[in-house]
């Protein structure tokens, strides 16, 4: 392909320029790709091309990005290109990955206006209550659209295709996108939700959980201490598998003669006290006087990858190792046999350390829908 002409261009469509780039090239090469995730971060910068820019693209990356970036630097300087603009996407006003999941997407054109607002919207609420995305932010997402907008399921399930089809995208380019492996599995929980049926009713898409007596069937077969301890954390007390692993046997605390948890949640800068349930203060009793324990942690790993097979293995040997049966579905069962007992959803929130009461509102809808179809109207 030919040059670009020096005196009639100064800003050229992102795609349009990628091509001419390649046409520049000896043979095919990664620059190409590489030059694409440059763009579109220079645009969701408003960067322009140049070395600063390039420079802070490539930083704590391989050498290669920053040669690849010269390469089109050096290449857009001979063909007068100043500026790049979006010339595929609809508007969206989002992360870099979500501008290249709009763009090499196999999405249907008509579809990718839609797409554009719902990911723009989804953006904009986990914003507003200050959460990273995973299945419970996405479900409280979508209660907000139902409830808070009165969207029909239509339009609902629109969104909710929008942000599947966007996981799916992340997973597929995890190692590019340079995702943890917990971002992975958070996604991996959002591409599973199901649409809304006629109705709206949450049961249709809401993360499985378990009852009270599987809690304690599950309990009674786990043999080793230290996993009774790790899973009783979550089962028992609602932690997060990545609060679990920050755990210190210094956060175990007494006041007022109760015994409580100083728990690290997720985007909080100091720990928050939670009681610690009899059952759960039992167990770690039993587990701390029975191993050789770390002198400070409570449990000597960190990877919450661990804490994840630990689950998945006992869960097998109780029988109660299912698709959507996780480490993570343990604190979904605290929260429904909570509201499920009638502990009020204050309580249960402040419990969970949820930021927003969307997200408790999650558990809530599954016996709103018990209680409404057992109530007498007469």
């Amino acid at each position: 392909m030919g040059k670009l002409s020096k005196q009639t261009r100064s800003s050229t469509g992102l795609n349009q320029a990628l091509a001419y780039f390649e046409g520049t090239l000896a043979k095919p090469h990664n620059y190409v790709r590489i030059a694409r995730q440059y763009l579109l971060f220079i645009i969701s910068k408003q960067y322009s091309i140049d070395e600063i820019s390039a420079k802070l693209f490539a930083k704590s990356k391989a050498p290669v990005y920053l040669s690849a970036c010269r390469k089109f630097i050096a290449f857009a300087q001979d063909a007068g290109i100043a500026n790049v603009y979006d010339d595929v996407r609809a508007n969206y006003e989002g992360n870099a990955a979500v501008l290249d999941f709009l763009a090499n997407a196999q999405i249907r054109p008509n579809s990718k206006k839609t797409y554009s607002i719902a990911l723009n919207e989804m953006e904009l609420f986990l914003s507003k209550i200050q959460q990273p995305i995973s299945r419970p932010t996405v479900l409280a997402f979508l209660t907000e659209l139902r409830d808070g907008r009165s969207l029909s399921v239509y339009t609902i399930n629109n969104y909710l295709s929008a942000v599947r089809q966007f996981s799916e995208y992340c997973i597929l380019k995890r190692e590019e996108l340079q995702l943890s492996q917990e971002l992975v599995v958070q996604l991996r929980d959002i591409s599973s939700i199901r649409s809304l049926k006629t109705g709206g009713s949450f049961q249709t898409y809401s993360k499985e959980s378990l009852s009270e007596k599987e809690i304690e069937q599950l309990m009674t077969v786990i043999t080793n201490p230290r996993d009774k301890a790790v899973i009783a954390l979550m089962a028992y007390q609602g932690l997060r598998t990545v609060e679990l692993t920050r755990l210190e046997w210094v956060d175990i605390r007494s006041k007022g003669g109760k015994k409580y948890l100083a728990v690290l949640s997720k985007g909080r800068n100091e720990k928050e006290l939670i009681p610690l349930m009899t059952a759960c203060e039992k167990i770690l009793t039993l587990y701390k006087s029975k191993a050789a324990l770390h002198p400070t942690k409570m449990f000597e790993f960190n990877n919450t990858s661990i804490v994840r097979k630990i689950t998945n293995q006992w869960l097998r040997v109780a029988g109660l190792k299912g698709e959507k049966v996780s480490a993570h579905s343990l604190r979904h069962s605290v929260a429904q046999i909570m509201i499920d007992k009638g502990v009020p959803k204050p309580m249960v929130q402040r419990f969970l350390r949820h930021k927003n009461e969307a997200t408790t509102s999650i558990y809530t809808a599954k016996q709103e829908q018990k209680d409404f179809l057992t109530f007498d109207f007469e």
